[in-house]
């Protein structure tokens, strides 16, 4: 019983340790049904109100990239500019 409760408090603590960016990553709060906006400005100004960090944004082969960091994730979101909406959401690690 005694090793159990060790090895329990062992466990606590090990957990306790770990760093904020060994955590598994969140699910960002957005979804293909957000609309962002159609131009890379609209786009980086509704993530920014979403509190996400706008690294960098272009257009690209017709649609909108930008790489946001924040909120516990770094990612790759691809809007599509005819409608406002992400078409792929690439979470990185």
């Amino acid at each position: 019983m005694r090793n159990l409760l060790l090895g329990a408090l062992a466990a606590l603590a090990l957990t306790l340790a770990l760093p904020a960016s060994a955590a598994p990553a969140s699910a960002p709060d957005f979804d293909a049904e957000t609309f962002l906006g159609m131009t890379v400005e609209e786009v980086s100004a509704a993530l920014g109100a979403l509190g996400y960090v706008v690294r960098s944004g272009e257009l690209d082969d017709g649609m909108i990239e930008v790489y946001i960091v924040g909120r516990g994730i770094m990612a790759k979101v691809v809007v599509d500019p005819q409608d406002g909406r992400p078409v792929e959401i690439n979470i990185r690690s």
